[in-house]
């Protein structure tokens, strides 16, 4: 029987003046102590206002016990951005409710329940009030960790991401309770007011803690993002909702969040400062919460899976073999399996078309940056096509232009050279229905059912291209692209007798001598963990040459982002070999790589690629 009880904090001392300073304290005190006890506690005289509180909860109740028909009227559509509206748990998920979910009162996403008809009012107040109240609570936590006045504020000051759920907990069967599923929050702060059903309980040392619903009080959590920037000082709790019995269950849940682009590691205050290690790596916040996401709409298979805080013959030849159209999955198997790269001739791509992209991109590239800078993707582009160059601080130094299938609406075209589009849509067609021949031949090399590879990445939208330019080399540094493995499925490049790519083997740099109408192709890592490590994806580099710019093309043979990746049976259970990897999401994977890109990690260790996601053995 459960006898610990969650603290409860008065916050009205911090409504008044200097005179209660002693009252601060004790309150401080207490909040310190839970949360790094329990991760959870309970405050009263929080500042919003006790009938407001029992108003909305009233009038979701209303709200959720209108037919679907009149609830499915404020449903995010299905091109939403943002899930905002109304929805209910799919029948599979082991969670059982409804809810509503909302942005702050001024965000575009928001679509608001037409009846009741003052709901809408009532929500709004509600999520500034509860807005107010994490922004006081988040400088008491800044205050109780010693962090230096307004850290915590300045470190998270977008409050755009803040979201509210209204819940509906359906009453629990005869087999089964569960509300939600034990967890713990992956966000900063967690507000919850609950009506009088409870059902909200915390893990302490293996024991469950009932929550007691108590009038106006609001239940406070420390999520994950206070559990690493502290380095474990603070506790992110794990909790639950049990269903009770012959009735539904009512509450609010709101998520003092943070910003999506926000680097979050052990700060300096809990790790140098004092002697200690840092308990866990950096992470890009909004990598962390779809890794989470991915585990509700994806379970993974293995428990240790769940995404949760816790803490060859190539040196000795000029270039990687070639491989000709006929009798080609023969010849293939061997640099595949050893090289992880290999060029090929006689592909379908006319020579003179290859010379003409060529020679149009070095045109383009020669334009003045003025001229250049007319097909750049705008700052609200929701994906980078057009014309880029590398920061300059970055180590690689080029300048690009990428562009998706030429029916998407992403695409910004140069409009000089004139001719130029017209040639870029045609390479890119050519070099798919390329990609498409390879994709079919490594089918037939991995030994997989027929089209089985085709069936799997049938979405050839994500597909992209790019034309590039990599500036001379200077007498101190030559980087053209740092040394990499590529993340995709199959990369096809060709390039203009400059040369410059490399392919690392047995530690030694192996260059890929360019030749007319020759495609080099690699194997991705998606081709690699598909295939249980049979085929390889290779470390390579380009070196710019002295004197010269270099002019290429890569056509990136992609992964629609929702597919998730891991070793087939064919190469694990069925031949009683173990994975090499655990599986993933493969936007999820690409936003980490980009990260690395857009945020280099200060060790090198924290390096996202494919070995993130290999089994120990």
């Amino acid at each position: 029987m459960a006898t610990s009880v969650i603290p409860t904090v008065d916050l009205s001392p911090f409504f008044r003046d200097e005179d209660h300073q002693g009252d601060k304290k004790k309150a401080m005190e207490a909040i310190s102590q839970a949360c790094s006890e329990y991760g959870f506690f309970q405050i009263v005289d929080h500042g919003v206002p006790h009938d407001l509180m029992s108003r909305a909860l009233h009038l979701s109740k209303t709200f959720f016990e209108y037919p679907d028909e009149e609830k499915l009227k404020s449903s995010p559509g299905s091109e939403a951005p943002l899930p905002a509206g109304y929805s209910k748990q799919p029948k599979h998920s082991l969670d059982k409710n409804e809810y509503l979910l909302l942005f702050p009162p001024k965000s575009s996403f928001n679509v608001y329940p037409q009846n009741p008809p003052e709901f809408k009012e009532v929500l709004e107040e509600i999520f500034s009030h509860l807005s107010r109240t994490g922004m006081l609570v988040e400088s008491i936590l800044n205050e109780c960790l010693g962090l230096p006045p307004n850290f915590l504020k300045e470190y998270n000051h977008d409050r755009s991401w803040d979201f509210m759920t209204a819940l509906r907990y359906f009453p629990a069967t005869k087999i089964e309770n569960n509300g939600i599923s034990e967890h713990e929050d992956g966000n900063c702060i967690t507000f919850v007011f609950q009506d009088e059903a409870g059902g909200l309980q915390v893990r302490k040392e293996g024991e469950w803690i009932p929550v007691m619903p108590a009038e106006g009080t609001i239940v406070v959590n420390v999520g994950d993002v206070i559990q690493v920037l502290s380095n474990n000082k603070f506790k992110s709790a794990t909790h639950r909702v049990v269903r009770p019995e012959g009735r539904s269950r009512y509450s609010f849940a709101f998520f003092y969040n943070l910003q999506g682009d926000k680097w979050i590691e052990p700060l300096s205050q809990f790790t140098k400062e004092i002697g200690e290690p840092p308990k866990y790596r950096g992470f890009l916040f909004k990598e962390y919460q779809q890794m989470r996401m991915r585990n509700k709409s994806h379970p993974p298979s293995r428990p240790e899976d769940d995404c949760i805080l816790d803490a060859n013959i190539l040196s000795s030849v000029p270039h990687p073999p070639r491989v000709t159209r006929r009798r080609p999955w023969r010849q293939l198997v061997k640099p595949v399996t050893e090289y992880g790269f290999f060029q090929i001739v006689n592909h379908g791509v006319p020579h003179d078309l290859m010379s003409r992209a060529l020679h149009l991109s070095k045109t383009f590239f020669e334009y003045p940056d003025e001229e250049k800078l007319k097909s750049s993707p705008g700052s609200e582009a929701p994906l980078p096509a057009g014309y880029s160059k590398q920061p300059k601080h970055s180590l690689d130094k080029n300048e690009y232009l990428l562009m998706f299938p030429h029916k998407s609406s992403f695409n910004v075209y140069p409009k000089n050279p004139p001719e130029f589009k017209g040639v870029l849509e045609e390479i890119f067609s050519h070099l798919s229905s390329a990609g498409m021949l390879v994709e079919s031949i490594l089918n037939e090399c991995l030994g997989l059912p027929p089209n089985f590879l085709k069936e799997y990445n049938h979405d050839r939208r994500w597909d992209i291209i790019t034309a590039l330019r990599y500036f001379p080399a200077t007498k101190i540094e030559n980087i053209g692209n740092s040394e990499h493995k590529d993340g995709n499925c199959i990369t096809f490049v060709f390039q203009d007798e400059a040369g410059g790519l490399q392919v690392r083997k047995e530690g030694e740099w192996i260059p890929v001598m360019p030749a007319e109408g020759t495609i080099v192709v690699n194997v991705g890592d998606v081709i690699q963990v598909l295939s249980n490590n049979k085929f390889k994806s290779v470390t390579h580099r380009v070196v710019r040459p002295e004197g010269r710019s270099r002019y290429s093309f890569a056509f990136f043979y992609n992964l629609q982002g929702d597919k998730w990746v891991e070793p087939l049976s064919q190469f694990t259970k069925e031949i009683g070999e173990p994975p090499k990897y655990r599986g993933f999401l493969y936007k999820e994977y690409q936003q980490m790589r980009m990260r690395n890109k857009s945020h280099p990690p200060s060790r090198p260790e924290d390096v996202i690629d494919i070995a993130h996601y290999a089994i120990s053995t």
